[in-house]
């Protein structure tokens, strides 16, 4: 695996690297933590980047890890180092240090999230004690995106503990006997989902909920007080079965947790 880490030397940057260790990452793994210097910024960042290269390798002693500097916007040199490199996933922090303080997500996350091509994991939220149980979310509709989610999330190496809700947001405004045939479709591809998770041997839940997929993913991760948010990057919406990739955008923007969006 090979896995992209952007890195500014701030608190959410450490965060971000601080998270890794409940990420269910493999044990074995390529590594690269990228730092762009823009170009009013003369504070170098070498120094912390090493740091930062150094902490990372106690928490994986297995991965082959180093540092890439780079001068410009944050944003576009990452994702121009990403197109070199073809990592399979970005990590990044959810603000930064171009900070807006009206945002829940920095416009660099935000920009990265939307335009990688490989799949993008924004780290927020408190770090929890390494005993404290994972809890994650996965929203699923039947897309072939959000089937790749639910890989994404199998594939990894889960503490036995680990805890899964599956989320499926069925639409208002049609018929009774559409709506409940929208119920009923959602079921088998829970049962579906749910053996595969059996097999791997993780727990899981599911929440199958009338109204908007947003409202209702947001609010599942906030009672099971999730760590992580796994969504396929487009998908179909049970509103005339339209892109879900507005709704991934969304999601991580309000999202008080990590949330990994996945891409094939």
């Amino acid at each position: 695996m090979k896995i992209l880490i952007a890195y500014d030397g701030s608190p959410d940057a450490e965060i971000a690297l601080a998270k890794l260790e409940r990420a269910g990452l493999p044990s074995k793994a390529e590594a690269v933590i990228i730092s762009v210097m823009e170009p009013w910024n003369k504070t170098p960042l070498s120094d912390s980047v090493e740091k930062a290269v150094g902490t990372l390798q106690q928490s994986f002693p297995h991965w082959k890890i180093r540092a890439e500097h780079r001068r410009g916007t944050p944003s576009r040199e990452v994702l121009l180092f990403a197109h070199e490199w073809h990592p399979d996933l970005i990590v990044v922090g959810s603000q930064g240090l171009s900070r807006r303080p009206d945002l829940a997500i920095g416009s660099v996350s935000q920009q990265i999230l939307t335009a990688a091509a490989a799949s993008v994991h924004v780290a927020k939220g408190s770090v929890r004690d390494s005993t404290y149980p994972v809890r994650l979310l996965v929203a699923v509709d039947g897309s072939p995106d959000s089937q790749r989610g639910v890989q994404a999330l199998i594939q990894r190496a889960w503490p036995e503990s680990t805890k899964v809700w599956l989320v499926t947001a069925v639409a208002g405004g049609y018929s009774a006997e559409e709506l409940e045939e929208e119920r009923r479709q959602a079921m088998a591809l829970h049962e579906g989902i749910a053996q595969q998770l059996q097999e791997a041997g993780l727990a899981h839940s599911s929440i199958i909920d009338e109204g908007d997929p947003r409202s209702i993913i947001l609010s599942a991760a906030e009672t099971w007080e999730v760590d992580c948010i796994f969504m396929g990057a487009r998908g179909l919406t049970p509103y005339a079965r339209t892109l879900l990739g507005s709704i991934s955008a969304s999601v991580a923007a309000r999202s008080r947790c990590s949330i990994e969006v996945v891409r094939s």
